[in-house]
């Protein structure tokens, strides 16, 4: 086992990315070759592995990856690894504010994950769970209500009672005073 460094995460943050180069640390990391000291390095290293995969499936499977049922394992890797994130951040039960970035980050790029797969209602408790963490976080309320859009495209494939419920309860929550012209757009 090598102990995993600030500097080595750095390097990995930094590599080009390919999915070869990735699959790499990947590999080291699920055999259990790397170690790391501060958990926040590990946490980080995941998210960092989650948003490296996601970025990949962008570029090179954007239309692939943009769908309902994906038809190959890799494509659930950030999610996998999001997920592994969020228990060791639960593991750990550190909420200095160092963690609390990171997690409100984890959550809200987990949405995103959830939501290009049309997984919306998993996508609107991580937005929920981030803004958990931080009630003013941005990013959260952004992307949150950019999910509720995508519900346009399902809305005939679920219970409309049940979503019409859950959409009343999600807008009631959200403080669109926090977004950049939130109020303006919102509320006229």
């Amino acid at each position: 086992m090598a102990d995993f460094t600030y500097k080595d995460y750095m390097d990995f943050v930094n590599i080009s990315l390919t999915e070869e180069n990735v699959n790499k640390y990947e590999f080291q990391y699920i055999s259990g070759k790397l170690t790391f000291s501060p958990t926040t390095l590990e946490i980080n290293f995941l998210y960092s592995l989650a948003i490296h995969y996601m970025d990949i499936f962008i570029k090179t499977d954007r239309g692939r990856y943009n769908a309902l049922f994906l038809k190959e394992d890799k494509y659930y890797k950030p999610i996998f690894y999001s997920l592994k994130a969020v228990e060791l951040f639960k593991q750990f039960n550190n909420y200095s504010e160092e963690y609390i970035e990171i997690i409100k980050r984890i959550y809200t790029n987990l949405g995103n994950y959830y939501a290009n797969q049309f997984r919306v209602y998993e996508a609107l408790e991580c937005y929920n769970n981030a803004l958990y963490y931080d009630l003013h976080f941005e990013m959260a309320h952004a992307n949150k209500l950019a999910c509720i859009e995508k519900i346009e495209g399902i809305k005939h494939y679920v219970d409309n009672t049940k979503l019409l419920y859950y959409l009343c309860d999600e807008y009631n929550v959200l403080e669109t005073n926090h977004l950049e012209d939130g109020n303006e757009f919102f509320n006229n």
